[in-house]
């Protein structure tokens, strides 16, 4: 199920922006761009991941390992 939705996202992102937060690997793997979202004490921090670290992240989440 998630593999397919991931297979539609691509196509209204050609002409509207689309944000979307998920837990699956199969979703995330099909973003243009990968954040990571994390909350300390009373702030949120929303950090852009390089392409090493959005392939370190897409790894964790398809293993199944806690952040």
């Amino acid at each position: 199920m998630a593999a397919a939705v991931g297979e539609r996202l691509p196509a209204p992102r050609e002409t509207t922006q689309v944000l979307l937060v998920t837990h699956s690997p199969q979703v995330a793997a099909r973003a243009a761009r990968h954040f990571r979202i994390t909350r300390e004490k009373d702030a949120t921090r929303v950090t852009e991941l390089s392409t090493e670290e959005r392939l370190e992240e897409l790894a964790r989440m398809l293993s199944g390992a806690p952040s």
